[in-house]
């Protein structure tokens, strides 16, 4: 098992610039309600600050463990045909369109054990998705694919 750890801070932060709310930082957990401290940019707006609050009240204040590669590459396996497509396509055009991850992801490509193909004819390797759901665990999750590449810890 991996032994990295996301703290709910880090996860906070990347859930409200997921959603394009504009923020200078987060703090916390605090020791009580609110249970985190969002610092946003001057050019949020009204709209923005209270979506960012209502996301921040009911957070997850638990620390994370980003899976093991292995593991997301079997459950990515497991997946049925429509969503390892939308996963697919999704790392294809983010390999394109980062050319400065590209390189570390062909790395992971050629790693031993990670030469599995996600569908016939494709040249996308199960290692490419798996190392991008490991590096940006909510990736599949804002596809819409139930596949977090990150697990709480109890």
């Amino acid at each position: 098992m991996s032994d990295a750890l996301i703290s709910p801070v880090q996860r906070l932060d990347a859930a409200l610039k997921d959603n394009g709310i504009p923020i200078a930082g987060v703090s916390g957990p605090n020791a009580s309600p609110p249970n985190f401290t969002v610092s946003y940019l001057p050019e949020a707006t009204s709209e923005q600050i209270a979506a960012g609050n209502d996301l921040a009240d009911d957070f997850d204040t638990r620390y994370y463990r980003l899976k093991d590669l292995a593991v997301i590459a079997s459950e990515l396996t497991a997946l049925s045909g429509a969503n390892q497509q939308i996963i697919r396509d999704a790392a294809a055009a983010f390999v394109v369109a980062s050319t400065d991850r590209a390189d570390a992801l062909i790395r992971t490509m050629l790693q031993p054990g990670f030469g599995l193909t996600v569908g016939a004819g494709n040249v996308l390797k199960i290692g490419t998705a798996a190392s991008l759901i490991r590096a940006d665990p909510r990736f599949a999750v804002r596809l819409g694919v139930d596949l977090p590449g990150d697990t709480p810890v109890v």
